[in-house]
């Protein structure tokens, strides 16, 4: 490179230093490996089941505030139970209400994400404050956290086991690795 186009690229580097953080396109990170787990509670039999289809985007419009926005496919949990499975699948509807979406706008700060995140499951939204621990790397963020919920908020009629419905209590831990687009 010559002293002119160098003259030049530092001019252009200077003047894309100088714009706000706004005026920069959002960074996008997108889910490459996740796991979210689901665990149901009865006083004879605890069950728990994993989908690893989280699919969506999370952007941030500087380095600590981001909006996100994720789907689950509602079949796509697996508890290892084919029986249960079905069941389960029945009592959300999903062949009626097919995805299970998360989204919101969360702050960064110190290795945590926290966010009141909007949870649309069997065509009902509601809103938890969840907090994830973020682990940074150089070009990935592992985020991980946890959600507890009440299948009532849903309006979902708990499923019995022995004639003795499951707790009115759903436990979801979120597990997934991001990488820059």
């Amino acid at each position: 490179m010559n002293l002119s186009n160098s003259f030049k690229f530092a001019l252009w580097l200077s003047f894309f230093a100088s714009l706000p953080v706004s005026v920069l396109p959002p960074l996008e990170r997108k889910p490459i490996n996740s796991e979210i787990k689901f665990k149901i509670f009865h006083y004879m039999h605890n069950a728990e089941g994993s989908s690893d289809q989280l699919s969506g985007v999370v952007r941030c419009e500087s380095n600590d505030v981001c909006n996100y926005n994720f789907t689950i496919p509602a079949t796509s949990f697996n508890s290892k139970n084919e029986d249960r499975d079905r069941d389960m699948k029945k009592t959300i509807r999903s062949d009626e209400f097919q995805k299970i979406k998360l989204f919101g706008t969360g702050k960064l700060s110190e290795g945590k994400f926290k966010t009141q995140m909007s949870i649309q499951f069997v065509g009902i939204t509601i809103e938890r404050p969840v907090e994830f621990n973020v682990d940074s790397g150089w070009f990935e963020k592992k985020v991980s956290g946890t959600v507890e919920l009440k299948l009532s908020d849903f309006k979902i009629v708990l499923p019995t086991l022995l004639g003795t419905p499951i707790k009115d209590r759903l436990k979801i831990d979120i597990s997934t690795t991001f990488k820059k687009q």
